[in-house]
């Protein structure tokens, strides 16, 4: 089995299956694919990467320094991953068991981020005071995007609950409830 085949039925799998990607993750997940796998792995049968997986992705990673930042190797390598583990046998396991290396593969650290924090006084002042007192008010309580709660209709409310229908983590189509 080549790596070019099982990416493609991992694509499929990904677009038609029971809990299907979304658009913009197969984009990705294809030029991914196109730039930097397939062309690299394509005609390698996956019992030749499994016997060699870590010092294929060290390889990897060492060429992806060069032109890109730890968050864009990790994604390139976790789905270098998914690809290989993606066949099955008839008891759910993967047809080619890996074990993977992190250290030796020598993937990149993403630096932690620092999240920005307000008091409950600034909290307080902003629910409190100002023309959008209230929208900051029901963001707060409803853990809502506020690009969720600005596509909210009238007809959306019902018995104490939002019906959110487009949001950023949802299938389009499906529709979601908060409380």
């Amino acid at each position: 089995m080549k790596f070019e085949t099982v990416a493609n039925q991992y694509l499929l799998e990904l677009e038609s299956g029971s809990n299907p990607a979304r658009a913009s993750t197969l984009q990705s997940y294809r030029s991914t694919l196109r730039v930097h796998l397939t062309p690299r792995y394509g005609p390698m049968e996956l019992s030749e990467i499994a016997q060699q997986n870590n010092r294929l992705l060290k390889e990897l990673v060492r060429d992806l320094r060069i032109k890109y930042k730890p968050a864009s190797i990790r994604l390139i390598v976790t789905l270098a991953k998914q690809v290989l583990e993606s066949p099955k046998n008839e008891n759910g396991l993967p047809l080619y068991p890996m074990q993977w290396s992190s250290d030796f593969i020598d993937l990149p650290v993403i630096a932690q981020q620092k999240q920005p924090t307000v008091t409950p006084e600034e909290v307080r002042t902003v629910v409190q005071d100002g023309p959008d007192a209230v929208l900051y008010a029901f963001l707060a309580a409803s853990g809502l995007r506020i690009s969720e709660a600005l596509n909210l209709r009238r007809e959306d409310y019902a018995d104490g609950t939002a019906h959110v229908r487009q949001g950023k983590s949802m299938v389009e189509g499906l529709r979601g409830e908060r409380r």
